[in-house]
């Protein structure tokens, strides 16, 4: 989840000199959201809506969504109270 919404890390870079610090840099970097990461934890934490195959049951609904726009299709509603 940290990398599928980005997230901030600091990177410390020390310099030595005769086995002494001599300077330490702090920088502040930021790791972009990764999409890819994104998509897996959707599919892992949310396998119902986000899941690659349709369970039989949603191939079901989207057959009878077909055959009604079909229906439709074939017997259009008239228009009624419509000026013409």
């Amino acid at each position: 989840m940290k990398r599928a919404l980005g997230y901030e890390y600091e990177e410390i870079k020390e310099e030595y000199e005769n086995g002494e610090l001599t300077k330490r840099i702090v920088t502040t970097k930021q790791i972009a959201p990764d999409v890819a990461a994104i998509i897996y934890w959707l599919k892992n934490r949310m396998p119902n809506k986000w899941r690659d195959k349709p369970v039989a049951d949603e191939l079901e609904r989207i057959s009878e969504n077909i055959t009604a726009l079909a229906d439709l299709l074939n017997n259009p509603v008239p228009e009624r109270g419509l000026p013409m």
